[in-house]
């Protein structure tokens, strides 16, 4: 069973995700509270096995079509919340996938993979939030802050003890030669189409993941007032707060 939905929307699920007959449930998506997730999950489910994924997608609904940008016949990153998918597990999920050109990515630690995520997009929605959701708008200081601020993002986990995943962006965001790739990339995020789809047009999207996932990152940096993160913070005090994205961007 595949469920996916806003990260907040899942706990609400759980009583009948637990109730359908599978052996395992796969929930894909946002989370950066995957371990209040799997609590709440085994107080239903009994033996089933409980996967996270987060399928690599983006893209916008614009006149009754959809638009989505996705590499090759798509892909997901998936995994325990501490620990590797089981080796049955792992043969179930390539027998779906089989022949269809769809990639796994297994990874050992998707809870820290989930806030690592959140860690990298925040920021970047930040500013889009700032600029209206045009990152055409954005110039090379406030890219550069962004990559600060992920650092931050990042940093903060660790010092909370969060595995970093996937492991290649501990040295990816530590070294000079990582950084300048990162800024390469969100210099051709801003200024193209494909920035659009993967990053400005998602910020008018499921609004209240955004909002639900930025207040997780608040109580973190609440619960550890000694952890500055000064980029991190000028950036979110220059976008709108919260009510007015909702008025501006819901349905």
């Amino acid at each position: 069973m595949f469920s996916a939905v806003q990260g907040q929307e899942h706990n609400s699920l759980i009583p009948e995700l637990a109730e359908i007959d599978t052996g395992l449930v796969v929930l894909v998506g946002n989370n950066p509270r995957a371990k209040e997730t799997a609590e709440e999950f085994r107080k239903y489910s009994g033996d089933k096995s409980l996967l996270f994924g987060f399928q690599y997608t983006a893209g916008v609904q614009e006149d009754g079509k959809t638009v989505a940008v996705y590499h090759g016949n798509g892909s997901m990153t998936v995994g325990g919340l501490e620990e590797e998918a089981s080796l049955s597990d792992r043969k179930l999920l390539n027998a779906i996938f089989f022949h269809t050109g769809y990639q796994l990515e297994y990874t050992d630690h998707m809870d820290g993979w989930l806030l690592c995520h959140a860690a990298m997009v925040l920021p970047i929605f930040f500013v889009s939030y700032a600029n209206d959701c045009n990152l055409r708008k954005v110039e090379g200081k406030t890219l550069d802050e962004m990559i600060f601020a992920i650092k931050e993002g990042y940093s903060l986990l660790r010092k909370l003890g969060t595995e970093i995943r996937p492991k290649r962006d501990v040295e990816f965001l530590r070294s000079g030669l990582g950084t300048s790739l990162v800024k390469l990339v969100f210099v051709i995020m801003s200024k193209t189409m494909l920035g659009e789809l993967a990053a400005a047009d998602q910020c008018g999207i499921a609004v209240s993941e955004k909002e639900w996932m930025d207040t997780v990152f608040q109580d973190l940096k609440k619960e550890n007032p000694g952890i500055r993160m000064d980029y991190w913070e000028r950036l979110r005090e220059r976008m709108p707060d919260w009510q007015e994205i909702h008025a501006a961007y819901d349905l």
